[in-house]
């Protein structure tokens, strides 16, 4: 029941931990300094010398890192990711 709470706030198309270039059992600190990394790195602000066609493709990778820290950062929500993933892969 808990799974299917959970399975509308991710997309098991994407994976989190890639966006973020962490491990699968990184831990919770690690996630959130990947996260301040990312973050930083493809900030919107930092483009705004670019195409309108370029900061959206950018706002949207930001956005990614955001839903993927929101994720992986609540342990239910990661947990009822990971098993869904994990169930994925086995199929």
């Amino acid at each position: 029941m808990l799974l299917l709470a959970y399975s509308g706030w991710f997309n098991l198309q994407v994976d989190y931990y890639a966006i973020l270039e962490v491990d699968v059992a990184a831990s919770a600190k690690e996630i959130v300094a990947a996260y301040r990394k990312a973050a930083l790195s493809m900030h919107p602000d930092k483009y705004k010398n670019v195409s309108p066609e370029q900061q959206e493709a950018i706002a949207n990778k930001f956005l990614g890192v955001i839903k993927a820290l929101r994720v992986l950062e609540n342990e239910e929500m990661r947990a009822a990711y990971d098993k869904c993933r994990d169930y994925m892969q086995a199929n």
